[in-house]
């Protein structure tokens, strides 16, 4: 068996929890902006111009953060929204 010291045992466990976290944290930014995105592609699917639309997501975002930093809770938004015109886009209306 090899002997490891103790400071070098918790710098590796440490180590381990941080790229755990990491990884945590780069899954729920990338479902967060995909979230954004398909709102942002369906408000411009509905004729609104650019900066509008990126207005109005940048303000849903710091709506939603503030109400969980707020009550405490985490982000739960997983279904991406549908835009209202998908049927007339694939030509079935």
């Amino acid at each position: 068996m090899i002997a490891v010291s103790m400071p070098a045992m918790l710098l590796g466990y440490m180590i381990y929890l941080f790229c755990e976290v990491f990884l945590w944290l780069r899954i729920a930014c990338l479902l967060a902006l995909l979230i954004l995105k398909a709102r942002y592609e369906a408000l411009r699917g509905r004729g609104k111009f650019a900066k509008v639309a990126i207005v109005a997501c940048m303000r849903i975002f710091i709506v939603r953060l503030n109400a969980m930093l707020r009550t405490g809770t985490p982000w739960r938004d997983l279904a991406l929204p549908v835009p209202e015109n998908t049927a007339r886009l694939q030509g079935t209306a």
